[in-house]
């Protein structure tokens, strides 16, 4: 080992995966020293991130958390595969109730708790976690099995080389004024210290959260939620967006409800980030037929091209014949290539993954098996990056 330039050296343990590099720290002194670098672990998150399949975490909260936190290995075909469903251990479970917040740079952030009461930062593939201080969320704040009041994420500014936690609680009883006054509870973790962000925005529906989806999706630094306002005359749905680094709220364009075909009525269901650009679910209706009966319902996956831009929302996949699909459904990651390429999303509400095969035009829905309830999903990347440690990414 000693015959090995070091800087080769650094070159091939970086391409590694992070198992290989935990057990390659009892080598030598050496290897121990810059496994542990935090400046290494961003080099290997950076490769990882480029070569290494995406992992997705998945919790389902409806049950005991020791067995609800999940790693999906994307690039498996089937759930059959022994390698693609693992318990992960979770250090600090206990019988409350576990919810993701968001899922950056290898790393994720959990609460326990209804009020979230314990939150946490944690590295999934190296066990490491930082327990947040406490928080002064209002009374009214609660996240339950079947709803949330709130929206949450979890993203790094590198403005300010910091990772920042968002709970945003609109006042519930504030839906009969012409705007809410809403509160973003957000944590710096430079600081190491949470502080409030207010904000005014245009009359919400009664039902304003999606019921299932209050994970931000984070792209260029900026959380997004799947939001829906106005009454029951005049609904519609619009993506409100947080930008970590100006702490500010603004709101992007969904795609027209109607459809390009006509005769078709979509309604928009979930939110997610492919490829580095935002991508829409839609459940699409034929106006013409029976909902629910003959194949009438269809599922659009849209990709906004141009972030910010409306006309730039494109209409990548329809899966038709989706009657057996029902609720939100989010679009999580692509995976795969050439022929096997999968398009993998997650149905929120009846605990499915479903692969779709864009090449082939096809579809394959996998069941959880023992899941009941709700099922929150999050794509990871396998990292070195510390929850104690901010380096620049």
């Amino acid at each position: 080992m000693s015959d090995i330039p070091y800087d080769i050296a650094v070159e091939v343990l970086s391409r590694l995966p992070v198992k290989s590099l935990l057990r390659f720290k009892s080598v030598c002194k050496q290897w121990f020293s810059l496994i542990s670098d935090p400046k290494f672990a961003v080099l290997q998150y950076k490769h990882s991130a480029k070569n290494s399949p995406l992992k997705i975490l998945t919790s389902n909260y409806y049950i005991s958390p020791y067995s609800t936190l999940w790693s999906l290995d994307c690039s498996t075909k089937s759930l059959d595969d022994p390698r693609a469903l693992r318990a992960l251990n979770f250090p600090f479970a206990t019988q409350d109730t576990s919810k993701i917040i968001g899922s950056c740079n290898g790393l994720i952030c959990l609460a326990l708790g209804k009020r979230c009461a314990d939150i946490f930062i944690w590295n999934p593939s190296t066990g490491a976690y930082r327990k947040l201080p406490d928080h002064n969320f209002p009374l009214y704040f609660k996240l339950e099995y079947d709803r949330d009041n709130s929206y949450r994420g979890f993203g790094y500014d590198s403005s300010t080389n910091d990772y920042k936690v968002i709970f945003y609680v609109p006042d519930t009883d504030s839906y009969s004024s012409s705007s809410i006054d809403e509160q973003a509870y957000v944590f710096s973790s430079k600081n190491n210290s949470w502080r409030r962000v207010k904000h005014k925005f245009r009359q919400y529906s009664e039902d304003h959260i999606c019921k299932y989806r209050s994970i931000g999706s984070l792209l260029n630094e900026t959380l997004h939620w799947l939001t829906k306002w106005g009454s029951a005359e005049d609904f519609g749905s619009v993506i409100t967006a947080f930008d970590l680094a100006e702490e500010k709220f603004r709101e992007v364009p969904t795609p027209d409800l109607v459809d390009d075909v006509r005769g078709e009525m979509c309604v928009v269901s979930g939110l997610g980030v492919v490829d580095g650009h935002l991508c829409l679910v839609r459940w699409i209706s034929d106006l013409n037929g029976t909902q629910g009966q003959g194949g009438d319902l269809s599922v659009g996956l849209w990709m906004m091209k141009e972030c910010g831009v409306k006309s730039s929302w494109e209409k990548l996949y329809h899966i038709g014949n989706s009657n057996e699909l029902c609720g939100d459904i989010v679009p999580q990651c692509r995976a795969g290539c050439d022929e096997d390429e999968v398009i993998i999303l997650t149905q929120v509400y009846g605990d499915n993954f479903v692969r779709y095969y864009p090449k082939k035009e096809t579809k394959v829905i996998e069941n959880l098996g023992d899941f009941v309830g709700t099922v929150e999903a999050v794509a990871y990347v396998e990292s070195l990056i510390s929850p104690h440690v901010c380096i620049p990414m």
